[in-house]
């Protein structure tokens, strides 16, 4: 008895060791850092095409937005849920993985929250706060969609292209540099 509860244990050890081990996709790492609004390291998981955009994602973190700011979104992204789906075999130095997302539709939270604005003269920051604290978001603007997300493979390393021509529903539905811009300018 003592042998077979030993093998168990030593069984359960290599299984928690092993699984351990397993390395996150790109697309699950830049979800990671999305909802953390770690706008280094999402740029980390991204193309050296997606530059361009990237670079305002980062510039805008750093420079325009304030802690304050950036708790919110932090609140407001980090409602962000997923479950990562299959991943297709390499092709010709791409491949796409699905993944259901559960998120904030992100451009009617921004209608909802300028048309406030426009009424009460608050800031992007206090409006959106206020309806992530209401539970409004949560009870009326969560859509749940699956994303079908190109990798390329660049350097040896399999990265995203940040493209609304590569990757149109995961770049459009974080909508993050509308987001943060709004966040600045409001």
């Amino acid at each position: 008895m003592k042998r077979l509860l030993s093998v168990c244990l030593v069984l359960c050890f290599v299984v928690s060791f092993s699984a351990c081990g397993a390395k996150m996709t790109p697309v699950e790492e830049a979800l990671i850092a999305v909802k953390a609004l770690d706008a280094e390291a999402f740029s980390a998981c991204m193309t050296s095409d997606s530059e361009t955009a990237l670079s305002r994602i980062v510039s805008t973190v750093k420079t325009d937005i304030s802690e304050e700011e950036r708790a919110t979104l932090q609140s407001l992204y980090g409602l962000i849920r997923y479950t990562m789906g299959e991943e297709s075999e390499a092709m010709n130095g791409a491949k796409t993985v699905k993944v259901t997302v559960k998120l904030p539709d992100m451009a009617r939270v921004r209608t909802l929250a300028e048309k406030k604005i426009l009424v009460s003269a608050e800031t992007a920051n206090a409006v959106v706060s206020e309806m992530l604290t209401s539970g409004e978001i949560e009870q009326n603007y969560m859509l749940e969609t699956v994303w079908e997300i190109k990798m390329t493979e660049e350097d040896g390393k399999w990265l995203i292209p940040y493209t609304d021509k590569a990757n149109d529903a995961f770049a459009s539905g974080l909508y993050l540099l509308e987001m943060l811009t709004f966040f600045a300018q409001h």
